[in-house]
């Protein structure tokens, strides 16, 4: 069995794709132990052409070209091609860490201990003129999947190892592109039972594709991040249902401090329109008004938006003081 898949969603990046294979190739491994599987996402550029001269010379490489449906589907794509024992989801813009996985080095021992599920690890933003590392661990850590998602660490995918037999028949929700990697996440991570956590750099998150679809602000974009968000807490909503204890409230306290989130992006980027129909829509769900989070900034935030009639005072001088802030 291949030791470990990489999992590589491709749209547009004909600038990255190189990079990113890459930085992986360049691994201290041998490569009958892993595979990496490029999902071209209907790409309109020359990124799927570039994969494909790699994979000409490189039989570790596994090329899937299939019409466009998001990289929630791409995933899904990849994860019914792979055939690791771990998987490691990568984005076509971002480059892994080699040295994460030295021959001799703590992961690569963790990866062969059968009680081990899930492993996480540093990463850090590059930027075109400098680079800023992030630690989330700061000390070599063991923990259950539940207490991982009590941590309220970062919810990303590539900054983490998933044992494929754990994430078993589950899948990303068709279709979406925000939030999705947040409840695979806690799809997954809720069952796990044995998490390590190591201080060691693996990723780089790249930070200067403008292009990015987080970073678009265009109107249909910004109507379907909404519309995924919705659909992304109904499915948290309905497994919720077949929980109990302990992963329940989990759950309930995740859907609360993301619909705090939600509520923020309705009053920050949204009409006011959109904005009354995101609030009707939370109420229908109980996720209206929203809970105290534990998190000073977003309950400061609440104070003024669970009140909607302080929303119509304060929302109009919010957004001048966010124009200024932001043309400083």
């Amino acid at each position: 069995m291949t030791a470990l898949s990489f999992i590589i969603p491709l749209y547009n990046c004909e600038k990255y794709i190189a990079a990113s294979l890459d930085a992986i190739l360049s691994l201290d491994m041998d490569g009958n132990d892993y595979e990496i599987i490029v999902v071209d996402d209907g790409s309109t550029d020359a990124g799927a052409a570039i994969v494909r001269r790699y994979a000409d010379t490189h039989n570790d490489i596994k090329l899937i070209s299939r019409p466009n449906g998001g990289a929630s589907a791409a995933r899904n794509a990849g994860l019914d091609t792979a055939t690791g024992e771990w998987i490691w989801f990568v984005d076509a813009d971002d480059r892994i860490v080699p040295s994460l996985l030295a021959s001799h080095g703590t992961v690569r021992q963790w990866m062969t201990q059968e009680d081990v599920d899930l492993i996480c690890f540093n990463y850090c933003k590059t930027y075109s003129d400098h680079i800023e590392k992030v630690n989330d661990w700061l000390s070599r850590q063991e923990f259950s999947g539940e207490e991982y998602l009590r941590m309220g660490k970062g919810l990303y995918l590539w900054n983490k190892l998933f044992r494929r037999k754990k994430i078993g028949s589950k899948r990303f929700p068709n279709g979406t592109k925000n939030l999705e990697d947040l409840y695979f996440d806690y799809s997954v991570i809720i069952d796990v039972e044995h998490c390590k956590a190591t201080v060691d750099t693996g990723y780089e998150y790249n930070q200067t594709n403008v292009s990015s679809t987080s970073r678009n602000r265009t109107p249909d974009n910004m109507r379907k991040l909404s519309d995924d968000t919705r659909t992304i807490f109904d499915l948290m909503l309905k497994d919720s249902l077949r929980l109990n204890g302990e992963k329940k409230s989990i759950y309930q306290s995740e859907l609360n401090f993301s619909a705090a989130g939600y509520l923020f992006s309705l009053f920050c980027y949204y009409s006011h329109k959109d904005m009354q129909d995101g609030i009707r829509w939370l109420r229908s769900r109980n996720l209206y008004p929203v809970k105290r989070t534990g998190n000073r900034r977003a309950d400061l935030f609440l104070c003024i938006a669970n009140r909607p009639m302080w929303i119509l005072c304060c929302r109009p001088v919010f957004r001048l003081l966010r124009r200024l802030f932001h043309s400083l």
